[in-house]
């Protein structure tokens, strides 16, 4: 580039610094270049959703507790169980999934375009109150910037789950105790914090580490009002925690989610597996790690507040993803909520240089943290396969897949899943009760009556002991088919194959077994005449016998 041209990443963010300008129009002139802002933010952000949109598997679950609520069925993953299983995190994401539905948005579209609107709102908040700390807008631009290109924010903004709306919460519920308009502002946060209670089963924890750090900092400086403010927003909290308590003992039967019992434990693999998570999400996605890293040295040197806080309350959610063990799930689902806090000390980073060369400099620097953040998104990595497959998580047959490989395979099991339930739905009978493993979108699909190999909609599974020995995240009390066999099921197995060559069933089923042998069947059944199948595609199924 010759000398005296700006770079085109500079040359934008030049558009936001302010010049002396009159008062009449300062309030103006902000508004406007926090907007370029935004936009500069936001149109990356929305490319990089429309190319990784895709829907888990997980989210069918609660599409069809919110399903289930609509038709009169109640808050149940199988309609007629009785007490009803809690088979959901996020009670509130299910009330939003059924009202959608009840205005004829299918849950899978309210739930994508929910959580796109969520992550543009909270570009603009952290733009918003990075500005407000900084003093300018060139910084915080550029933190939004390399917000909006983190693959963990930009997947998870689908996906079906509600970890981009639970992450809009907490880091509103941050900038709201640590706002300038300080009247009202407990009973503010406090409605936040309850929302995100009722939101996702976690959001208690995740609320708790923001008010605790907020807390600590009020005690350090003396600072009464921001203490009484904590004080409540954790009784609003409390509150919340409390009601939902209640209604899933009265409405349940139970004090904990059902979905609680099937995943957490805390061991020494348990934490182990955790750590190993943390470690492979932040070699992975490097400009994380060193803006962390960055932000340290900094805050420490400067003691300022505001990097101090935010690195606290990114330390406190990633520690806390090592005390559940991590997530089996691509791209670091359970680092997201972290990423607008290391969007805040990367702003306090490049907030120091203000002149127009350091201006520049602060440009490039961050054109080279987006660049190196998308790279895994397009399976290109710098850390080495070897030293980031020494902290795999995955201890499973998924072993040593890079996130984009296993968010790929995420995306196709879903697609295939939702295939074979629609199969189903056709050839099944209405009330066969089938053994699945993974029960999203195939029970979504096919509505079937559900018994659940890993037991997050069947209690006595989730109450079993963990196995023991390493197992993949949320995988640790998963069951052979046989455990079911007094249940009598309807459907051992199902799977789609090419109608010409059926192959041999058997890959979760134990054909030797002496109740499978005398009672079961081998099922092949075409599914030439079903919408979206071909003469070549067909249903096998290990079912009983006469069904």
């Amino acid at each position: 580039m010759p000398p005296g041209f700006p770079s085109p990443l500079e040359s934008s963010f030049e558009l936001l610094h302010e010049e002396p300008r009159p008062v009449a129009t300062l309030a103006t002139m902000r508004s406007r270049s926090l907007l370029v802002a935004w936009l500069l933010a936001l149109a990356p952000y929305l490319l990089l959703v429309a190319s990784f949109d895709f829907v888990c598997d997980d989210a069918y679950i609660s599409f069809r507790y919110a399903r289930n609520l609509v038709e009169g069925e109640g808050l149940r993953f199988n309609p007629g169980e009785s007490p009803p299983v809690e088979g959901y995190s996020n009670l509130l994401w299910v009330l939003l999934l059924a009202g959608a539905q009840v205005v004829g948005i299918a849950p899978a579209l309210a739930a994508r375009a929910m959580s796109v609107v969520c992550g543009a709102t909270l570009l603009l908040l952290v733009l918003h109150h990075a500005r407000e700390r900084e003093g300018q807008v060139v910084a915080p631009g550029l933190a939004a910037l390399f917000l909006a290109t983190l693959p963990p924010f930009f997947v998870w903004s689908t996906g079906g789950l509600a970890t981009l709306p639970a992450a809009l919460l907490l880091f509103a519920l941050h900038t709201t105790l640590h706002g300038e308009r300080a009247e009202g502002r407990g009973w503010r946060a406090g409605l936040l914090a309850a929302t995100l209670v009722l939101l996702r089963a976690d959001g208690h924890v995740l609320a708790v580490i923001v008010i605790g750090v907020a807390a600590a900092e009020a005690l350090l400086r003396r600072n009464r009002a921001l203490l009484f403010s904590c004080g409540g927003t954790f009784g609003f909290l409390i509150l919340a925690a409390t009601g939902q308590l209640a209604f899933r003992w009265l409405y349940h039967q139970e004090l904990l989610p059902n979905t609680v019992r099937a995943k957490v434990g805390l061991s020494g693999l348990t934490l182990l597996r955790g750590f190993d998570y943390v470690a492979s999400l932040l070699l992975t996605f490097l400009p994380v790690l060193l803006v962390l890293g960055a932000g340290m040295v900094a805050g420490l040197l400067s003691r300022s507040a505001r990097t101090l806080r935010a690195l606290a309350i990114t330390l406190g959610i990633l520690g806390y993803c090592v005390v559940v063990g991590g997530d089996f799930m691509a791209m670091g689902r359970f680092m997201v909520p972290t990423l607008p806090f290391v969007a805040l000390v990367l702003a306090s980073l490049l907030s120091r240089w203000d002149s127009p060369r350091a201006r520049s400099s602060a440009s490039l620097l961050t054109a080279a943290l987006v660049i190196l953040s998308l790279l895994p998104a397009f399976d290109v990595h710098v850390v080495p396969a070897t030293v980031r497959e020494t902290f795999d998580y995955r201890w499973s047959s998924d072993k040593n897949l890079t996130e984009v490989a296993f968010w790929r395979k995420m995306k196709e099991r879903s697609e295939d899943w939702s295939r074979l339930g629609k199969a189903l739905r056709a050839r099944a009978g209405t009330g066969d009760t089938i053994v699945l493993a993974a029960i999203g979108a195939v029970g979504y699909e096919s509505r079937l009556p559900v018994l659940d190999r890993c037991g997050l909609v069947t209690g006595e599974v989730a109450r079993l002991p963990a196995k023991p020995g390493r197992h993949t995240a949320g995988h640790e009390k998963l069951v052979p088919t046989s455990f079911f066999l007094d249940r009598r099921p309807a459907i051992l197995e199902a799977v789609l194959v090419d109608a010409r060559n059926p192959g041999s069933p058997g890959v979760g089923v134990d054909l030797n077994d002496p109740i499978v042998r005398s009672e079961y069947e081998v099922r092949v059944q075409p599914l030439g005449d079903v919408e979206g199948f071909s003469e070549n595609d067909a249903l096998r199924t290990v079912r009983r016998k006469g069904g």
